[in-house]
C-alpha cells in the first residue's frame, strides 16, 4: 500500500511538472522601459488590455516593467502619466502554425512619453501609436513601420502647427509693442529690449522622435541630420570601447536606421530605429535581413 502511495505521489509530482512546463510555453514574455519622465515613475500606469482582461502591469523603480502575453491574441498595451500624452501599443501574438514558440525570443520595447501640450490632440492617442506584428520572414516580431512612420508624421505635424502659432502669436505681440513704443524712432536702430523680444520668437528645431533616447551602446554618436539623400548612407564612429556602424536608408521619403555595435570585448549588438518607440535591440539574422531588404528595394528603384 506504501509502495502505491509512493508512485501516486511521483505520478502527481510529474504532472505538476508538466501542467508547469504548458503554462511557461503558452505565454510569451514582454518586457520594456518607460523614458523620458524625468526619471519619476512614481506615478506611472500601465495596463495590459484585451476582450477578455484589463490587469495592471507593475512599474519598478527604474521605469521598467514585465508581463506575459497568451498567444495567438491581440493585446493594447496602455501607458499613462498625469500631466504627459497618454500612449497605446497593439501587440498580437499571432503566429503561423509551423513557428515554434520557444524559438521566438522574448520581446523588449523602449516606451517614451511626453508632455502635454497646447494644441495635442488627445483623441488622436486613443488609436495605438504602434502595432507589433510577427513577420514570417524575420520570424520575429517586429512593429509595422508604415503604421508606425504615419503616426509620427502626424504628430510632427501637430507639434510644428502649435510652434507654428506660438510663434505667430508672439510676432504679433512684438509688432504691438512696436507701435505702442513712441520713443522708437522709423530710421532708429531696436533697443536692447526689443531685441531681447524679437529673439523669443525664434524656436528651436523640433528634436527628431528617434534622437531622444538612443540605447546605451550607442549615445555617443553623433545626432541624426535632418536630411539624407536617397538610397543608403553609412556613418562609421570610433568611440572609446567600441565602433558604431549606422546605415540610413531613405526610400520615396521613408527612413530606416539600422546600427551596429562591436564591442572591443568581443560582444556585438544590433539595432533598429522602431519609430516612434524608439531603438530595439533585435537579432544579427534580423538584422541582416533588414539591411538585405532595403538594399533589394533601393537597387529596383534605380
Amino acid at each position: 500500500m506504501k509502495i502505491k502511495c509512493i508512485n501516486i505521489q511521483k505520478v502527481g509530482f510529474y504532472l505538476v511538472g508538466f501542467f508547469i512546463c504548458c503554462s511557461i510555453q503558452a505565454q510569451y514574455a514582454v518586457s520594456g522601459s518607460i523614458l523620458d519622465v524625468n526619471y519619476n515613475y512614481a506615478d506611472v500606469k500601465v495596463h495590459l488590455l484585451n476582450k477578455e482582461t484589463d490587469q495592471p502591469v507593475s512599474v519598478n523603480g527604474a521605469g521598467q516593467f514585465y508581463t506575459t502575453l497568451d498567444w495567438n491574441k491581440v493585446y493594447h498595451f496602455k501607458f499613462s502619466k498625469p500631466g504627459y500624452v497618454s500612449k497605446i501599443i497593439e501587440f498580437s501574438t499571432k503566429i503561423p502554425e509551423n513557428i515554434q514558440q520557444e524559438a521566438i525570443a522574448p520581446y523588449q520595447m523602449s516606451v517614451r512619453l511626453f508632455k502635454e501640450f497646447q494644441g495635442v490632440d488627445t483623441v488622436f492617442f486613443n488609436n495605438p501609436v504602434a502595432k507589433i506584428r510577427f513577420d514570417n520572414r524575420l520570424k520575429d516580431f517586429e512593429a509595422d513601420r508604415d503604421y508606425s512612420l504615419n503616426v509620427k508624421y502626424k504628430i510632427e505635424q501637430m507639434r510644428t502647427g502649435v510652434e507654428k502659432d506660438k510663434a505667430a502669436s508672439k510676432s504679433a505681440s512684438r509688432s504691438s509693442k512696436f507701435k505702442n513704443n513712441r520713443n522708437i524712432k522709423p530710421n532708429e536702430p531696436p533697443t536692447e529690449t526689443v531685441k531681447k523680444n524679437e529673439g523669443e520668437i525664434i524656436q528651436p528645431p523640433i528634436k527628431e522622435e528617434s534622437q531622444v533616447h538612443l540605447p546605451r551602446e550607442v549615445y555617443e554618436v553623433e545626432s541624426l541630420k535632418n536630411t539624407y539623400p536617397e538610397g543608403e548612407s553609412t556613418e562609421v564612429f570610433e568611440l572609446e570601447s567600441r565602433v558604431v556602424t549606422r546605415n540610413i536608408f531613405m526610400l520615396d521619403n521613408q527612413r530606416v536606421v539600422m546600427m551596429k555595435v562591436v564591442h572591443n570585448w568581443g560582444k556585438t549588438f544590433y539595432f533598429i530605429d522602431e519609430a516612434p518607440l524608439g531603438y530595439r535591440c533585435i537579432s544579427e539574422e534580423m538584422y541582416n535581413y533588414t539591411i538585405d531588404k532595403n538594399r533589394q528595394l533601393i537597387s529596383k528603384d534605380k
